[in-house]
């Protein structure tokens, strides 16, 4: 729940409501490309998540449990701190594909896409595509 994540999780972690993941699910990195953490207070609705996640091609790498006293529950090689607050990581990236695609072909087209008022600041964009993240673990708090 938000006021669970507000209290403490990973940082980097993305706050999506076990309630609100079927209607949420375009928000969730490509299935395939990327390891998963689920994180939760509830070991048993993790697993059912990662269950059904894993059923639909997402990798679920880890499952861990917040427990009461603030500690973490289940296989880390090393210790993470949790953090305060309500900012939650966007976990959508685009797929490999597009991503090689969008570095491709970003070049040639930015000038024509900046010329037809399709992008605003044409410099601004070509940044923004620079600092695209290659693909990393996503960390999904429930």
């Amino acid at each position: 729940s938000p006021e669970v994540y507000a209290r403490g999780h990973l940082p980097g972690s993305s706050n999506i409501p076990a309630g609100d993941l079927q209607n949420r699910m375009l928000e969730l990195p490509p299935p395939f490309e990327e390891k998963l953490w689920m994180v939760g207070e509830n070991k048993a609705c993790i697993q059912d998540i990662s269950k059904s996640l894993a059923g639909k091609g997402w990798n679920i790498d880890k499952e861990l449990v917040l427990l009461p006293d603030g500690t973490v529950e289940g296989d880390l090689e090393e210790h993470y701190s949790l953090v305060t607050g309500t900012e939650s990581a966007q976990s959508w990236r685009p797929t490999r594909f597009l991503r090689h695609v969008l570095n491709a072909h970003w070049p040639r087209l930015a000038p024509a896409a900046a010329a037809a008022g399709r992008i605003g600041e044409e410099d601004a964009a070509a940044a923004l595509m620079a600092e695209m993240p290659d693909p990393q673990t996503t960390l999904l708090a429930f």
